[in-house]
């Protein structure tokens, strides 16, 4: 993939991530590359939510490559 065609998907990605409203990832550029970021840091993150984001991220994922193979494009 160009690095246009990543950062519409990450940019896809976040959307669905949103619109889920279950877990909330930020995003950001940096060096020109749409990048996502989870804070798991803080004491009150438990396993129980990163499993969580992490199950959900794969259904957005999936998500994404499914609307990509109808013609996706922003």
């Amino acid at each position: 993939a160009t690095l246009e065609e990543a950062n519409l998907f990450n940019q896809a990605l976040v959307d669905g991530l949103r619109r889920d409203g279950r877990v909330f990832l930020s995003s950001t550029m940096l060096d020109g590359r749409f990048t996502l970021r989870l804070a798991a840091v803080v004491f009150r993150t438990h396993r129980r939510t990163i499993d969580l984001a992490l199950r959900v991220l794969r259904e957005q994922v999936e998500a994404v490559k499914a609307d990509a193979q109808v013609g996706f494009r922003r």
